[in-house]
């Protein structure tokens, strides 16, 4: 019931602010946009009274701060027309609307850990990242007050982007299970993120077909060379066709083996990057804000898009960069061609940098290293693989558009396309010689906002053409740029994977019951480790691809459990993390040495048929 209190005050909050914007939209860019800035508007209110009182008082001062809030916007909002559709375009966005909906609610349930008789479900890359997600929601969720730190490296300052996860976490609190509180959130953000691509796509380029075909092809888009692969690995399996797609083989918009990682945006960002659904989503709003603000210079808007931007770094940093990169274009127009509106600009720009800048800090500085960030050469390219190779096999005939695009931009009739598309081409050279954390691969967050524009301008040119040609242009994009993301689209509805066990899940229940949420457990590294993604308790050792993506030096942490897994107590590794419990599976993995003989000396308080569970310090 209190969820359903949270949910509901966060779309009042959203419809409040959308109608206060008095900005003329169509009813489905009302819902949209209400739901977007609504769940992050509510997210942000309620965290600050968090972060300094337990929440038994927090929680309601936050509400009734937020319910003010609505009560002040509907009162100082004055409700702008509705944007009229012609009536096809009317239908036909209704009927994407429907269908994005149904899309994004039975991928989000099926992955966001759905209780069976078998323990809880995930599948493809949700299964790893959702290891992560859990940990950080039951952390927040099960203690009276919230923590500050890392669940996955017990003792370390939280400066991961958890504003989503908090989210989830407050509708645990109010009662929904771990499947709903991750889903619902999901599926209404997934949801209005497709339908502000159509918008702004359209905004932009002036054609809802274009912004259609645009936004279709951003989310089925995939390494070029993909394709390829997925039509070498049918013609070698001697099925039929039908047969083949039943069971498709692997993720063919991203494969390893030929090093091209220009991963499906569905199956490999917005289900399991749950950051990226706030990030995407607000970067969506703030630009359909500037692009009318471009035209009118109003305060209101310029101001809105600042604070929404200014609050992304908790919520998911590259789009924060994107939407700086986008507004620094935009600036830079503004001061050569409608000078006479530059300070409302500057100004809304020092509200930006006033809010961001305490967030900045404390990522950068909390854990005394930063993110990692360094110099690349060519994204994820390998020593000795030609740049030239590298790129097609990623990018394709992506570049040709690009190019292409770039020429447009020198013809005077498109230059006002300029600072929407000259900023992109920045930032993708930017993608491939900085990258922003240990992996690179994870530049692909800023390259996909380069895809975006890429797509939605090749729609909107695309749809300029004849009545007939469009058509048939458009069906040569499908099958050009769509075919690796939609097998691996295609293949997300075909995978189950088991993300609890039942034993996990009794693990996980017996902690909550007999241990404090404070303990800190030595386990071994896997992402979905039930103490943490379950219980919510802290762990010494997460997973340590995690770790040294987040510049977190986990070779003490590794040193610990190895220590204790061998019974040494005393080890002075041990000592620095203050574990109160080992949690020891019957196998563990190869890498691992367990010395069974020596934990039996320590004190055993918890066991299943794959759990062994010792307390070292009673």
């Amino acid at each position: 019931m209190i969820a359903i209190i949270y949910l509901s005050l966060a779309l009042c909050l959203g419809y409040s602010f959308t109608r206060w914007l008095q900005l003329r939209l169509a009813g489905i860019e009302t819902a949209a946009i209400s739901i977007i800035t609504g769940l992050f508007g509510f997210t942000w209110i309620i965290l600050l009274p968090c972060l300094i009182l337990p929440y038994r008082f927090a929680l309601p001062v936050g509400s009734l701060a937020i319910s003010a809030l609505i009560v002040w916007l509907l009162i100082k909002g004055k409700p702008a027309p509705r944007l009229k559709l012609d009536r096809k375009i009317a239908l036909t966005w209704s009927v994407i609307a429907v269908a994005s909906l149904i899309f994004w609610a039975w991928l989000m349930i099926t992955h966001d850990l759905l209780p069976t008789s078998n323990g809880l479900m995930s599948a493809g890359s949700t299964w790893a990242d959702f290891g992560l997600h859990a940990s950080i929601v039951s952390h927040q969720a099960l203690p009276s007050s919230l923590p500050h730190d890392l669940p996955i490296a017990s003792g370390t300052p939280l400066t991961y982007p958890f504003l989503i996860d908090f989210l989830s976490a407050l509708f645990v609190r109010g009662g929904w299970s771990m499947n709903f509180a991750l889903a619902v959130p999901g599926i209404l953000l997934a949801w209005s993120i497709t339908q502000l691509l159509i918008a702004f796509g359209w905004r932009l380029w002036g054609r809802f077909g274009g912004a259609v075909l645009g936004t279709i092809l951003i989310l089925t888009c995939g390494s070029a060379a993909g394709g390829l692969v997925a039509l070498g690995d049918w013609r070698a399996s001697g099925l039929t066709l039908l047969a083949w797609l039943h069971h498709i083989p692997q993720n063919y918009s991203g494969i390893d083996a030929i090093n091209v990682h220009v991963n499906n945006a569905v199956a490999d960002l917005l289900l399991p990057q749950r950051a990226f659904l706030f990030g995407l989503g607000i970067w969506l709003v703030t630009a359909i804000l500037w692009h009318s603000a471009l035209a009118h210079h109003r305060r209101r808007w310029l101001f809105a898009a600042a604070l929404m931007v200014g609050l992304l770094p908790l919520a998911h940093p590259h789009s924060f960069v994107a939407a700086c990169t986008l507004l620094a274009g935009l600036l830079v127009w503004v001061a050569l061609h409608q000078r006479a509106h530059l300070s409302v600009w500057l100004q809304s720009l020092a509200l930006l940098v006033a809010v961001a800048l305490p967030q900045l800090a404390w990522q950068q500085l909390a854990i005394g290293s930063g993110t990692g960030g360094h110099i690349v050469e060519g994204w994820t390219r390998l020593a000795g693989e030609s740049l030239i190779g590298f790129e097609w096999h990623n990018f394709g005939l992506i570049l040709v558009v690009l190019i292409g695009l770039a020429v447009l931009l020198m013809k005077p009739r498109w230059r006002r396309y300029s600072p929407w598309l000259v900023p992109f081409f920045i930032l993708f050279v930017f993608a491939h010689v900085y990258s922003l954390q240990p992996f690179a691969y994870d530049n692909l967050k800023l390259i996909f906002y380069v895809l975006i524009m890429a797509m939605l301008a090749l729609g909107g040119l695309v749809w300029r053409s004849g009545q007939i040609t469009r058509w048939v242009l458009a069906a040569v994009c499908l099958v050009v740029f769509s075919v690796p993301g939609t097998l691996t689209i295609v293949r997300e509805f075909q995978l189950h994977d088991q993300f609890a066990s039942n034993d996990d899940i009794a693990l996980a229940n017996w902690a909550k019951q007999n241990t404090s949420p404070d303990s800190i457990f030595a386990t071994t590294d896997s992402p979905n480790q039930p103490l943490a993604t379950l219980a919510g308790r802290s762990i010494v050792l997460g997973y340590r691809g995690w770790l040294y993506n987040y510049h977190l030096d986990y070779v003490g942490r590794q040193d610990a459990v190895s220590a204790l897994l061998v019974g040494n107590t005393s080890d002075p590794n041990v000592a620095a993390y203050h574990p109160n419990f080992l949690a020891v599976r019957v196998v563990e993995p190869s890498d691992w040495t367990v010395n069974t003989p020596a934990l039996a000396n320590l004190n055993l308080v918890f066991s299943n048929a794959t759990w062994s569970v010792y307390a070292l310090n009673p």
